[in-house]
């Protein structure tokens, strides 16, 4: 299996993921509605709002490191010891790491949207 192949498998496993996610967390607002009901639904719900809670707090804690990270190449790309081929290097992986931080503070949004 070649690079291409593999990252298609990734990208395909990522979409994935976050469509179950979403799957769970709109039963999750379902559930919120029909647990008054159902004292067994209380304890269901209970579980993936816990679940919701921590995907929240993965994303957050994501979103943190990455700001990290930006901040620590902007630190190097202000140092004078780099070369034009390294300096390059850390802005382009400063771009895609900005990119990344969109991209999580969008599903972030997205994930608090769709439960509240």
């Amino acid at each position: 299996m070649n690079f291409i192949e593999k990252e298609k498998m990734l990208k395909e496993i990522q979409y994935q993921m976050k469509k179950e996610q979403l799957s769970i967390l709109k039963n999750l607002k379902e559930m919120e509605k029909k647990q008054d009901k159902n004292s067994f639904l209380k304890g269901v719900y209970e579980d993936y709002r816990m679940y919701r809670d921590h995907i929240v707090k993965q994303k957050e804690k994501e979103e943190t490191n990455i700001r990290d990270l930006i901040n620590y190449l902007e630190k190097n790309l202000l140092s004078n010891g780099l070369t034009d081929r390294m300096a390059r290097q850390a802005q382009f992986e400063q771009k895609q790491l900005l990119d990344n931080l969109n991209g999580i503070r969008k599903e972030l949004k997205d994930l608090i949207l769709e439960t509240n």
